[in-house]
C-alpha cells in the first residue's frame, strides 16, 4: 500500500508541473533577441499556410512561443525539439490578421516561470498560396534511388498522400513528373527500368507510353509541357 501511495504522488506531481507548463504566461522579459529572430523576423506568409515549424535546441530547455494579434493570442509549448501551433487555433489566428503583422514571443520556461525574448513580428499576407505541392522523395544521394515515391502534401496542414511509390512498381526508378500549367489534371512522369515507360494521365484518363526508340539511349527524361497540353518536349 505504502508503494501504491508513493507512485501516486510521484504522478501527481509530474502532472502538476507538466499542467503548470502547458500554457505559456510571461512572467518577465530577457531584454535579447530570440534566436529565431533572424529566420523569422519580416518574413510574408501566406494566411492559409499550415502553421509554421519553430525549431529550438532541446538543450536549452523547455521554450514556447506566444502568437498574438488583436485580443487574440495563441501559446505554443516545443516538444522534441519544434513548436508547433495547434492547427485550429492558428488557422483562426491568421484568419483575424489577415493583412497586418502577427507578434512573436519566444519563451524559455525557469524556475521564476516563462521568460520571452524581444518579440518580433511576421506579416499575413492577404494572398493565399495554392494548397497543395508535389514532388519527390529520395534518400540523400540521388544515386540511391532503391527506395523512393511521388507524394502530394497538403500545404494548409500537414497531410501527405502517396501519387506512387515504387515498391509498388518492382524496385525502379519514378521521376521527372510535370504538370501543365499547374493543372492537376495533366500530369506525367518517367519510370526507368524495371516497367520502363512514360505514365501521363490526362482527365482522369491513364496511359503508358514507350518512348524509347533504336536511335535513343534509353526513354524520355526532364519533361517540359507545351502551355497548350498537346506537346510534351
Amino acid at each position: 500500500m505504502q508503494r501504491f501511495f508513493f507512485f501516486l504522488c510521484m504522478f501527481l506531481e509530474v502532472l502538476c508541473h507538466t499542467s503548470c507548463k502547458s500554457e505559456v504566461k510571461i512572467e518577465s522579459y530577457l531584454n535579447e533577441a530570440s534566436p529565431l529572430a533572424n529566420e523569422y523576423e519580416g518574413m510574408v506568409i501566406p494566411y492559409n499556410i499550415a502553421p509554421l515549424n519553430f525549431y529550438v535546441s532541446v538543450d536549452d530547455g523547455v521554450q514556447g512561443m506566444v502568437l498574438t494579434y488583436g485580443d487574440t493570442r495563441l501559446s505554443a509549448i516545443a516538444e522534441d525539439g519544434a513548436i508547433i501551433p495547434d492547427l485550429d487555433e492558428w488557422k483562426s489566428l491568421l484568419e483575424k490578421a489577415k493583412g497586418n503583422d502577427l507578434k512573436l514571443e519566444h519563451c524559455i520556461h525557469t524556475d521564476d516561470g516563462w521568460k520571452a525574448y524581444d518579440s518580433f513580428t511576421v506579416h499575413v499576407s492577404e494572398d493565399g498560396i495554392d494548397p497543395y505541392l508535389v514532388y519527390r522523395l529520395i534518400p540523400p544521394g540521388y544515386e540511391m534511388w532503391n527506395e523512393m515515391g511521388l507524394y502530394q502534401r497538403n500545404l494548409e496542414n500537414f497531410d501527405e498522400s502517396v501519387i506512387i511509390e515504387n515498391k509498388h512498381a518492382g524496385y525502379n526508378c519514378v521521376n521527372c513528373h510535370s504538370f501543365c500549367m499547374h493543372d492537376p489534371e495533366m500530369m506525367m512522369f518517367h519510370s526507368r527500368a524495371v516497367n520502363a515507360g512514360t505514365i501521363l494521365i490526362r482527365n482522369g484518363e491513364l496511359q503508358k507510353l514507350d518512348t524509347k526508340t533504336d536511335r535513343t539511349i534509353s526513354s524520355l527524361v526532364y519533361p517540359h509541357w507545351h502551355p497548350n497540353g498537346k506537346y510534351i518536349a
